[in-house]
Order: C-alpha cells, then sequence, then structure tokens
C-alpha cells in the first residue's frame, strides 16, 4: 500500500516537508552550536583535570628533590 494513498498521510507528508523547507538550516545551525557547546564542556572539564594532574606531579617531583639535596641550577 502507497502511503499517498491514505489522505491523512499525504498531508502531513506535504506539512512535515513544508516544515523542513522552512526550518532546514534553523535546525541544522542549533545542532552544529548543541554539538560545539557540548565539545567545548568536555574539553574544559579534561584540560582542568588534567592541568590539576599535572601541578600535582610538579609539586611531587619538587618535594622529591627538595628531600634528596638535589638542587637544579638550569631551571
Amino acid at each position: 500500500m502507497n502511503f499517498m494513498q491514505i489522505p491523512w498521510l499525504e498531508d502531513r507528508m506535504d506539512q512535515l516537508k513544508d516544515y523542513l523547507e522552512d526550518h532546514l538550516w534553523e535546525s541544522i545551525w542549533k545542532f552544529v552550536l548543541l554539538c560545539t557547546c557540548g565539545l567545548f564542556a568536555l574539553l574544559s572539564v579534561l584540560v582542568t583535570v588534567g592541568g590539576a594532574l599535572d601541578v600535582r606531579k610538579l609539586l611531587r617531583r619538587l618535594r622529591e628533590r627538595e628531600a634528596s639535596g638535589e638542587f637544579d641550577s638550569g631551571d
């Protein structure tokens, strides 16, 4: 059975086509904006966590160097 033989379905398909023609670019840009914001949030969390781990590693190395009596004049 062809969907074009059902009158109400044909009307709904026409409405959907009209909506997509009117709002396609708006929908695409909304999707791109949401994906970009999500990616930015994810990267912000990763950079924050990664930076905190690097600072902890740096402080641990400085404490170890100070405890062992090593002093590097190159820093």
